[in-house]
């Protein structure tokens, strides 16, 4: 028997607070393990970690991995690792 879920479940199971509800694009995900791998971080315990110190200083929920962060963070993200690279 195929259990559907319920029509006006959200997909999610999180709620957001004040996010945009976009995820993440894969090329974002990518362009943040690409710039961190350039900081030397392999381990993606580490890559996960430097993402939540950077996600705390914000006030922002930890994550479990960069596929729970939106778009919108993602792009933050993105920025702050470019930046903190280019700084070294």
């Amino acid at each position: 028997e195929v259990v559907r879920p319920k029509k006006d479940s959200h997909s999610t199971g999180k709620t957001t607070k004040g996010s945009s509800m976009y995820p993440a694009s894969p090329a974002q995900i990518k362009a943040c393990h690409a710039i961190m791998s350039k900081m030397g971080l392999s381990d993606d315990l580490d890559k996960l970690a430097k993402v939540n110190e950077w996600l705390a200083s914000l006030n922002k929920e930890p994550v479990g991995s960069l596929t729970e962060l939106d778009k919108h963070t993602a792009s933050g993200l993105i920025d702050h690792l470019q930046g903190e690279l280019n700084e070294h």
